[in-house]
């Protein structure tokens, strides 16, 4: 999907190496595997979906990664990632969770910490941009495959 193809793209544009990684609905892993295999020290996945979780499971198992991943089915609220910040945060999800869900990622973002988010339209990008700012991220870049939309930001502090 032109999302998801974005968001591994991104992942190039950042420097992994001893970084610590939440990927945020991950659906199938591939963002965390690709994230691991990009040489992130710590790579935590979740998804409150039960399919998508055991998905997840069955994909690092095939990658040979099930003990270097963490992954569980739960929310951003979720008990396993109390007072845990990470120092880059992927969020391939629609428009209203990302917006609903921005301030949970700022307070889990490291300060200069990235945040890569796709899932989204072209069209909603100055929303997301917008919300991304007042929760204190600055935009670094902003990518468009098709009609899908693909935005970085940097934590400020």
């Amino acid at each position: 999907h032109p999302t998801t193809w974005q968001m591994m793209r991104g992942l190039l544009d950042v420097p992994l190496a001893g970084c610590s990684v939440l990927d945020v609905g991950c659906g199938t892993g591939v963002l965390a595997i690709t994230a691991k295999k990009l040489g992130a020290d710590r790579v935590v996945a979740f998804d409150i979906d039960e399919w998508s979780y055991k998905n997840t499971l069955s994909n690092l198992d095939r990658n040979d990664l099930t003990s270097d991943i963490e992954s569980f089915q739960g929310t951003i609220h979720s008990a396993e990632l109390h007072r845990q910040t990470f120092d880059i945060i992927l969020a391939n999800i629609n428009r209203n969770i990302l917006m609903a869900e921005m301030d949970e990622y700022a307070s889990k973002c490291n300060g200069m910490g990235h945040l890569l988010l796709s899932g989204f339209y072209r069209q909603d990008c100055e929303e997301i941009t917008s919300k991304a700012i007042s929760a204190g991220f600055t935009l670094k870049t902003a990518a468009f495959r098709e009609d899908w939309a693909c935005l970085m930001f940097v934590k400020k502090f």
